[in-house]
Protein backbone atom coordinates (compact mmCIF):
# COMPACT_ATOMS: atom_id res chain seq x y z
CA UNK A 1 0.00 0.00 0.00
CA UNK A 2 1.35 3.63 -0.90
CA UNK A 3 0.00 7.03 -0.89
CA UNK A 4 1.08 9.65 -2.91
CA UNK A 5 1.57 13.61 -2.26
CA UNK A 6 -1.57 14.28 -4.79
CA UNK A 7 -3.85 12.48 -2.74
CA UNK A 8 -3.88 9.23 -4.39
CA UNK A 9 -4.16 5.61 -2.53
CA UNK A 10 -2.46 2.24 -4.17
CA UNK A 11 -2.58 -0.93 -3.30
CA UNK A 12 -1.11 -3.95 -5.14
CA UNK A 13 -0.88 -7.81 -4.67
CA UNK A 14 -0.83 -11.00 -6.13
CA UNK A 15 -3.02 -12.62 -8.19
CA UNK A 16 -3.10 -16.18 -6.71
CA UNK A 17 -5.05 -17.59 -9.28
CA UNK A 18 -2.54 -16.85 -12.43
CA UNK A 19 0.28 -14.71 -10.86
CA UNK A 20 -0.64 -11.45 -12.39
CA UNK A 21 0.46 -8.33 -10.56
CA UNK A 22 -2.59 -6.20 -9.58
CA UNK A 23 -3.17 -2.94 -8.13
CA UNK A 24 -6.01 -0.85 -7.48
CA UNK A 25 -6.64 3.12 -6.50
CA UNK A 26 -8.92 5.86 -4.23
CA UNK A 27 -8.20 9.49 -3.51
CA UNK A 28 -7.25 9.54 0.28
CA UNK A 29 -10.52 11.59 1.08
CA UNK A 30 -12.72 8.57 -0.25
CA UNK A 31 -11.05 5.80 0.98
CA UNK A 32 -13.94 4.61 2.47
CA UNK A 33 -16.22 4.28 -0.05
CA UNK A 34 -16.32 1.11 -1.87
CA UNK A 35 -17.56 3.17 -4.89
CA UNK A 36 -14.60 5.36 -5.35
CA UNK A 37 -11.71 2.49 -5.91
CA UNK A 38 -10.80 1.88 -9.05
CA UNK A 39 -11.72 -1.72 -10.76
CA UNK A 40 -8.47 -3.32 -10.52
CA UNK A 41 -6.45 -4.07 -13.17
CA UNK A 42 -3.41 -5.88 -14.29
CA UNK A 43 0.48 -4.65 -14.25
CA UNK A 44 1.97 -6.08 -17.38
CA UNK A 45 5.15 -8.59 -16.78
CA UNK A 46 6.46 -11.15 -18.76
CA UNK A 47 6.07 -13.33 -16.14
CA UNK A 48 3.22 -14.81 -14.58
CA UNK A 49 4.90 -16.47 -11.61
CA UNK A 50 5.70 -13.10 -9.70
CA UNK A 51 5.77 -12.53 -5.80
CA UNK A 52 6.22 -10.15 -3.05
CA UNK A 53 5.48 -6.69 -4.66
CA UNK A 54 6.64 -3.47 -2.45
CA UNK A 55 6.45 -0.15 -4.05
CA UNK A 56 6.74 3.85 -3.33
CA UNK A 57 5.66 6.82 -4.33
CA UNK A 58 7.97 9.79 -4.86
CA UNK A 59 7.37 13.54 -4.46
CA UNK A 60 5.90 13.94 -8.73
CA UNK A 61 3.40 10.77 -8.42
CA UNK A 62 5.74 8.27 -9.68
CA UNK A 63 5.22 4.77 -9.00
CA UNK A 64 8.19 2.91 -8.77
CA UNK A 65 7.28 -0.79 -7.63
CA UNK A 66 9.85 -4.53 -6.85
CA UNK A 67 9.12 -7.47 -7.67
CA UNK A 68 10.34 -11.38 -7.27
CA UNK A 69 10.34 -13.68 -10.23
CA UNK A 70 11.53 -16.23 -7.42
CA UNK A 71 12.30 -19.44 -9.77
CA UNK A 72 12.83 -20.91 -12.99
CA UNK A 73 14.61 -19.62 -15.73
CA UNK A 74 13.69 -15.73 -15.42
CA UNK A 75 13.93 -15.56 -11.90
CA UNK A 76 15.35 -12.58 -10.43
CA UNK A 77 13.92 -9.13 -8.99
CA UNK A 78 11.84 -6.78 -11.32
CA UNK A 79 11.32 -3.28 -11.17
CA UNK A 80 8.01 -1.16 -13.26
CA UNK A 81 7.25 2.62 -12.87
CA UNK A 82 4.02 4.39 -14.07
CA UNK A 83 2.76 8.00 -13.37
CA UNK A 84 -0.92 9.49 -12.20
CA UNK A 85 -3.95 8.28 -11.16
CA UNK A 86 -4.25 6.14 -14.90
CA UNK A 87 -1.46 4.58 -14.44
CA UNK A 88 0.47 3.74 -18.27
CA UNK A 89 2.98 0.95 -17.06
CA UNK A 90 6.72 0.76 -18.09
CA UNK A 91 8.28 -2.16 -19.16
CA UNK A 92 9.86 -4.25 -16.81
CA UNK A 93 13.63 -3.30 -15.55
CA UNK A 94 15.63 -6.50 -13.93
CA UNK A 95 16.88 -5.39 -10.99
CA UNK A 96 18.67 -8.80 -10.27
CA UNK A 97 19.41 -11.87 -12.32
CA UNK A 98 19.27 -14.53 -10.20
CA UNK A 99 20.01 -17.10 -12.84
CA UNK A 100 23.05 -15.48 -14.39
CA UNK A 101 24.29 -15.38 -9.92
CA UNK A 102 23.02 -18.97 -9.82
CA UNK A 103 20.76 -18.52 -7.05
CA UNK A 104 18.22 -21.27 -7.04
CA UNK A 105 15.63 -19.30 -5.42
CA UNK A 106 14.77 -15.14 -5.37
CA UNK A 107 12.05 -13.56 -2.98
CA UNK A 108 11.25 -10.82 -0.15
CA UNK A 109 11.89 -7.40 -2.25
CA UNK A 110 11.69 -4.36 -0.67
CA UNK A 111 12.22 -0.64 -1.84
CA UNK A 112 13.41 2.73 -0.72
CA UNK A 113 14.14 6.58 -2.10
CA UNK A 114 16.69 8.41 -0.42
CA UNK A 115 16.29 12.07 -0.83
CA UNK A 116 19.12 12.70 -3.67
CA UNK A 117 16.91 10.39 -5.87
CA UNK A 118 18.73 7.13 -5.03
CA UNK A 119 16.42 3.79 -5.21
CA UNK A 120 17.37 1.03 -2.88
CA UNK A 121 16.18 -2.61 -2.77
CA UNK A 122 16.92 -5.17 -0.54
CA UNK A 123 16.16 -8.91 -1.66
CA UNK A 124 16.77 -12.39 -0.01
CA UNK A 125 18.42 -15.40 -1.44
CA UNK A 126 16.88 -18.88 -0.72
CA UNK A 127 18.46 -22.48 -1.04
CA UNK A 128 15.79 -25.38 -2.82
CA UNK A 129 16.79 -27.20 0.07
CA UNK A 130 15.05 -24.38 2.77
CA UNK A 131 12.82 -22.65 0.75
CA UNK A 132 11.00 -21.09 3.97
CA UNK A 133 13.92 -19.13 5.33
CA UNK A 134 16.21 -17.53 3.64
CA UNK A 135 20.40 -18.09 3.84
CA UNK A 136 21.25 -14.48 2.87
CA UNK A 137 20.01 -11.01 2.53
CA UNK A 138 21.71 -8.61 -0.10
CA UNK A 139 20.99 -5.38 -1.44
CA UNK A 140 21.40 -2.75 -4.54
CA UNK A 141 21.14 0.62 -5.55
CA UNK A 142 20.30 2.80 -8.97
CA UNK A 143 21.33 6.19 -9.15
CA UNK A 144 19.26 7.10 -12.40
CA UNK A 145 16.00 6.26 -11.59
CA UNK A 146 15.98 2.30 -11.90
CA UNK A 147 17.51 1.96 -15.51
CA UNK A 148 20.75 0.27 -13.99
CA UNK A 149 21.67 -1.09 -10.94
CA UNK A 150 24.73 -1.71 -8.99
CA UNK A 151 26.20 -5.32 -7.95
CA UNK A 152 24.10 -6.76 -5.32
CA UNK A 153 25.57 -6.74 -2.23
CA UNK A 154 25.98 -9.07 0.77
CA UNK A 155 24.18 -7.55 3.29
CA UNK A 156 23.89 -10.13 5.77
CA UNK A 157 24.52 -14.29 5.90
CA UNK A 158 21.70 -16.36 8.06
CA UNK A 159 18.50 -18.01 8.53
CA UNK A 160 16.43 -14.50 7.38
CA UNK A 161 12.62 -14.83 7.44
CA UNK A 162 12.03 -10.99 7.28
CA UNK A 163 13.70 -8.01 5.82
CA UNK A 164 12.95 -4.24 4.93
CA UNK A 165 14.89 -1.32 4.39
CA UNK A 166 13.10 2.83 4.91
CA UNK A 167 15.03 6.08 4.57
CA UNK A 168 13.80 9.53 6.09
CA UNK A 169 15.43 13.07 6.61
CA UNK A 170 18.19 13.56 3.86
CA UNK A 171 20.21 10.56 3.80
CA UNK A 172 19.23 8.42 6.48
CA UNK A 173 18.58 4.50 5.64
CA UNK A 174 17.85 1.41 8.41
CA UNK A 175 17.89 -2.03 6.85
CA UNK A 176 15.92 -4.29 9.40
CA UNK A 177 15.86 -8.04 9.13
CA UNK A 178 15.09 -11.29 11.17
CA UNK A 179 17.15 -13.96 12.01
CA UNK A 180 16.13 -17.48 13.47
CA UNK A 181 18.80 -19.58 14.84
CA UNK A 182 17.49 -23.04 16.02
CA UNK A 183 13.90 -21.14 17.15
CA UNK A 184 16.29 -18.27 18.61
CA UNK A 185 14.73 -15.05 16.88
CA UNK A 186 16.71 -11.84 17.03
CA UNK A 187 15.73 -8.90 15.38
CA UNK A 188 18.66 -6.64 13.57
CA UNK A 189 18.56 -2.77 12.37
CA UNK A 190 21.59 -1.48 10.37
CA UNK A 191 21.76 2.00 9.65
CA UNK A 192 23.46 4.61 7.28
CA UNK A 193 23.44 8.48 7.15
CA UNK A 194 25.24 9.10 4.05
CA UNK A 195 22.52 7.70 1.75
CA UNK A 196 23.61 4.37 1.81
CA UNK A 197 27.12 4.97 0.72
CA UNK A 198 28.40 3.65 4.37
CA UNK A 199 26.93 1.51 6.75
CA UNK A 200 27.29 0.79 10.61
CA UNK A 201 27.78 -2.07 12.50
CA UNK A 202 24.26 -4.59 12.52
CA UNK A 203 22.81 -3.71 15.90
CA UNK A 204 20.46 -6.50 17.60
CA UNK A 205 17.34 -4.51 18.75
CA UNK A 206 15.16 -7.33 20.35
CA UNK A 207 16.54 -11.30 21.13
Amino acid sequence: MMASAQGNLYVMWVDEQNGALVYTTVNTERVGLVSEWADPRGIPTPSKNNRAPDGIVDASGRIVIVYAVPFNEGRGVYMVEADGRDLNWSTPIQVFDGLAAGWDLVGDPKISLTSDGVLHVIFSRYSAHQVNQAIGLYSTQSSDGGVTWSPAELVREGSITWSDIISYNPGTLHRFWQEDHQSVVSNFDQSSQDGGHTWGTPVEITS
